[in-house]
């Protein structure tokens, strides 16, 4: 019981701590660190003001899905931080050490589109369930090159546990990986709905277009955790995890998870907003082909080096 609830305690600070964080990365990459200190700022202002605010009082709204989405959304995330290790300290709960922790990872990010899906559906109006299809469709066409992209680093591990996946790597596989790496920023991009390919929560359309107080903010909360959470696992995937010189652990982990959080929030201050039809051509004509010969060329350079 001890272990269970250190457990959860840590899945508890990587939510709370890591949103925030990733929150803050979000703001000073957009406006700059003064600019981005000063908007912080009142966003928090913004926070607190709207955090009480009434949910809309129309009779359209399916309640239960209205209602439900967002604890979906954060239980989804808490559960996918469970299996994340921060240090050796952590290395060893249960979490960390599950045999499928990597496959569970990847099932919680489904899980957070269908929290989005409920939001965007059960307002039953015409932007939020647009916006509720499109992070469907979304889904389907990053999840299969995110999958193939995490596949080469599980096949260097030979295991799909996080913990055992970070001890495999002497030498982090992302040196001789850049591609899977790089293609799993890309994809954890679009599966966490980040700029530039946030088009079912930022453009027109968005599936919290008829939320308010507290259960928006618990959505844009949720958010930034998954962010946080995709970041954190290609650390543990591509970056050796906590390992590092000279450096506490937990140190190098949020180091690591800080340069990836800085890297994709820079590709959403570069490049605008995709339209969906480019979202799915990208996805289906460059990651896709590109996550497969991933695959290949990690099988032939192993073997090679068996």
């Amino acid at each position: 019981m001890t272990v269970t609830l250190a457990n959860a305690a840590l899945a508890m600070a990587l939510l709370v701590g890591g949103a925030a964080w990733a929150a803050i990365v979000d703001h000073v990459m957009r406006s700059g660190v003064k600019g981005g200190s000063l908007q912080l700022a009142d966003r928090v202002r913004t926070f607190l003001s709207l955090l009480f605010a009434p949910d809309p009082g129309h009779q359209r709204i399916d309640r239960v899905l209205f209602r439900g989405a967002a604890p979906v959304a954060i239980t989804a995330v808490g559960l996918g931080a469970i299996v994340v290790p921060i240090g050796d300290s952590t290395a060893a709960l249960p979490g960390p050490q599950l045999a499928v922790g990597i496959f569970f990872y990847l099932v919680v990010l489904d899980v957070m589109a269908v929290a989005l899906f409920m939001a965007g559906w059960g307002a039953n109006a015409r932007p939020g369930t647009e916006a509720a299809f499109l992070a469907g469709a979304q889904l389907v066409s990053y999840l299969i090159p995110l999958g193939f992209a995490v596949t080469g680093a599980v096949m260097a591990a030979e295991s799909l546990s996080a913990t055992t996946l970070v001890l495999h790597q002497r030498v982090p596989f992302g040196l001789w990986q850049p591609l899977g790496l790089a293609i799993y920023l890309v994809a954890a991009m679009g599966q966490t709905y980040r700029p530039p390919v946030d088009l079912p929560v930022g453009g027109d359309v968005d599936v919290r277009v008829e939320y308010r107080g507290a259960a928006r903010r618990l959505l844009d909360g949720s958010l930034y955790a998954v962010w946080f959470l995709a970041a954190s696992m290609g650390v543990l995937l591509f970056l050796g995890g906590w390992r590092g010189p000279w450096l506490p652990g937990q140190i190098w982990f949020v180091l690591k998870t800080t340069l990836l959080l800085i890297m994709m929030a820079w590709l959403g201050v570069r490049f605008r907003r995709l339209t969906m039809a480019q979202l799915i051509r990208g996805a289906w004509l460059v990651l896709i082909p590109a996550s497969i010969f991933n695959v290949i060329l990690v099988g032939i350079l192993m073997m090679l080096a068996s």
